[in-house]
């Protein structure tokens, strides 16, 4: 396994446990929703605890064989990371259901090219249903933007 895999999976852990600390620094609020203010980033929390234990399992599965980090990859990250920015810019303006259809539409095109049909599919179900989770089941009110309902 490289040493850089290593380190790399460890800082992911460390920043979901410092993420996880923030998270119970948040004060209850005893007015607020069903859920509360710690729900969502508890899960996210959770969620780049695990991704950082993914990570670990898979250098260890790849073994000593390095993988090359050439132009190509590194621009596809900056690429990514820029695209997150600018869904984290419009979030509030276009709202949850509009942001996240578009910001994952086109992550997917850059991910599975030419599966337009498939794409759009998963982004509009996905976005509803994760909507519908939130603002109907669990009563935490996302940003409603442009379609203000």
């Amino acid at each position: 396994m490289l040493k850089g895999d290593r380190i790399f999976a460890g800082c992911m852990a460390l920043l979901a446990i410092a993420y996880l600390w923030g998270t119970f620094q948040i004060r209850e609020i005893a007015i607020g929703g069903p859920v509360g203010p710690r729900a969502f980033p508890m899960m996210l929390g959770v969620a780049l605890l695990i991704g950082a234990g993914l990570l670990l399992l898979e250098t260890l599965a790849r073994g000593d064989r390095p993988e090359k980090l050439d132009l190509p990859a590194l621009l596809s990250i900056a690429g990514t990371l820029a695209w997150l920015v600018c869904y984290i810019a419009v979030f509030e303006w276009l709202g949850y259901l509009i942001a996240t259809t578009i910001f994952l539409t086109v992550l997917m095109a850059f991910l599975h090219p030419r599966h337009w049909v498939a794409n759009i599919m998963l982004a509009v179900l996905f976005s509803a249903g994760s909507y519908a989770l939130f603002d109907k089941v669990l009563g935490a009110k996302l940003a409603t933007g442009l379609l203000s309902f």
